[in-house]
């Protein structure tokens, strides 16, 4: 089977990769099987074929395109070596944001969410003389998981005292809706000023902030923070008492094999005996956030949501995305990997916070951060 393609924005136009598809597609099956939005518009190859032809105008599908959630799973379970039928959603997007953009009027608290993310009173660069690196929580985790957040960026302190500590929006939502060139430019302002810096590594610990900055290509290193904990991370002497653990790897990461290993090696070395379920790793399946599907189709986003839940049969879930845990947490016991790592897999799952206090967290930590850098 292909890996996802490396993180690459697709240049080409919608009917180029519709003809590449139609072209390629042999009709297999694969990801039928797996993709509600496949079974109801057709295989790639059919609905690239028919988008030509102006059997399906282009009307339907862009509409098919914001019922993707982009996760990839449909690329990754191809069997034509290449073959990138995500790239044809993406494209119908992107050309959707530029001549439509009353198409993006579902998503108006996602773009808000960014806009908000992007302004001066919720954005913080902590960057101490000499920094080599920068812990990026993203901004949902952020808002949720203000104390884990703190706590971990303690631990990347003591190993390296000038670790530095930023808190600005990745600008993930443009890059999903289609708005591609508002993404590029603010992800890469923001790689400049950490470029200027002098940072050599950034630290991620949202899924979709390594994807988006990686995107901005960087002179420096996009790594996410749980392969560096899991680096100096003990192993645990015999007897530990374990419990059963389910991991939902956010498909975004889904080619991360590494990411993948890390995770694993943090849980159990903090209590967890990881039971897989069948859509882990490189076939990872989306929570039901991926592309703004709840927002704008949340009949559709919970079908994914559903597959998962029946996939977890009661176990309890590990996450490592803020964003897949609000969406799992209220359906079953979920634990964000920080937590386990911080706290242990016992006890009752801390209760995340949402709404407003969402905000106010945020510019909390961002307060407490401006002492602890301050004169640094």
């Amino acid at each position: 089977m292909p890996e996802i393609p490396d993180h690459a924005l697709p240049h080409e136009s919608a009917a180029a990769c519709a003809q590449t598809l139609a072209q390629g597609c042999k009709l297999c099956k694969m990801c039928l099987k797996e993709c509600p939005l496949i079974k109801k518009w057709g295989m790639p190859g059919e609905m690239a074929s028919r988008l030509l032809s102006g059997e399906l105008d282009v009307e339907g599908a862009r509409e098919a395109a914001f019922e993707c959630t982009l996760c990839g799973l449909c690329t990754q379970v191809c069997t034509v070596s290449g073959l990138d039928p995500r790239s044809l959603f993406a494209a119908l997007r992107r050309e959707a944001a530029a001549e439509q953009p009353q198409r993006l009027k579902p998503y108006k608290p996602l773009l808000r969410y960014e806009r908000t993310g992007l302004t001066g009173a919720f954005s913080f660069f902590g960057l101490p003389r000499g920094v080599r690196r920068v812990f990026f929580p993203g901004c949902s985790l952020s808002g949720t998981r203000p104390e884990t957040v703190w706590r971990v960026l303690e631990k990347l302190r003591a190993d390296d005292p000038a670790t530095g500590f930023v808190m600005r929006c990745c600008a993930k939502p443009s890059l999903m809706l289609g708005r591609t060139d508002f993404f590029l430019e603010q992800s890469r302002a923001l790689a400049s000023r950490l470029e200027e810096a002098g940072v050599e590594e950034l630290l991620a610990a949202c899924p979709n902030c390594f994807n988006a900055l990686r995107e901005a290509k960087p002179s420096f290193a996009v790594r996410t923070v749980y392969e560096v904990l899991a680096e100096g991370d003990p192993e645990p002497g015999p007897g530990m008492e374990r419990i059963k653990t389910a991991v939902h790897d956010p498909c975004v990461l889904r080619a991360e094999k590494g990411v993948h290993s890390a995770v694993r090696d943090l849980l159990w070395n903090h209590g967890c005996s990881v039971s897989e379920m069948r859509h882990a790793h490189h076939k990872a399946i989306c929570c039901g956030e991926g592309g703004g599907l709840a927002v704008a189709h949340p009949e559709l986003a919970d079908h994914w949501l559903k597959t998962r839940l029946e996939e977890a049969r009661g176990r309890e879930l590990a996450v490592y995305c803020s964003g897949c845990l609000e969406r799992l947490a209220p359906h079953a016991p979920t634990r964000h990997v920080l937590d386990i790592l911080l706290d242990g897999p016992g006890g009752e799952p801390p209760r995340p916070s949402s709404g407003p206090a969402k905000y106010f967290n945020r510019l909390r930590l961002k307060k407490r951060a401006a002492a602890l850098y301050r004169g640094e």
